[in-house]
């Protein structure tokens, strides 16, 4: 508890200071957008980079040149790039107002939703970023991490599922098919 109540807190005091940035800075405001409107392409490794280095070099002790031999090769880093991109968006989104997000990013649906957990949620989803399934019932998680996946190209490997998506799919482990024409309970 006392290590989640840190990283809370380090995390709420860089928040906060891309709030103040982003209220004060109009060159900020526009490096932000920019950011988000190419956040669905590799350029989202440029921007989760520090993260991505942090991660590399202070935790898994790798030379500080590690950092580009795993964005050239971001598929082979399936935990690291999963943790530093929604790590940054959680970043993205925190920054916004609710006023802010509907005026400035109006089709930006559940990507930019804030919730307290997201930076949290960004430790659990890489600890699985290998696997390649996440089965939640948070929307909004699910729509990033979906985001990420879908991107060109895709960023991430991992895809999220509701616990009823995973129902409809599957499949009894005895080898039959599950009996599609009755309904899930």
């Amino acid at each position: 508890m006392a290590q989640k109540a840190k990283l809370r807190a380090a995390y709420n005091e860089r928040v906060a200071g891309f709030k103040r940035y982003y209220k004060e800075s109009s060159e900020f405001r526009e490096a932000f957008r920019s950011y988000l409107l190419r956040y669905n392409t590799k350029h989202a490794l440029e921007q989760c980079e520090g993260v991505a280095q942090t991660l590399l070099v202070e935790f898994a002790k790798q030379p500080p040149e590690a950092i580009a031999k795993a964005k050239e090769n971001h598929k082979r880093y399936p935990c690291t790039w999963t943790y530093a991109l929604l790590s940054r968006l959680a970043d993205y989104s925190a920054t916004l107002t609710e006023g802010q997000r509907r005026a400035d990013f109006p089709n930006s649906g559940n990507l930019l939703k804030a919730h307290a957990n997201d930076f949290v949620d960004a430790y659990i989803v890489a600890s699985g970023g290998k696997c390649g399934m996440l089965i939640t019932n948070d929307h909004a998680l699910i729509d990033k991490a979906n985001f990420l996946y879908d991107a060109e190209p895709s960023l991430i490997r991992i895809q999220a599922f509701t616990v009823y998506d995973t129902l409809i799919a599957f499949n009894p482990p005895n080898g039959g098919v599950r009996d599609r024409s009755r309904e899930i309970p």
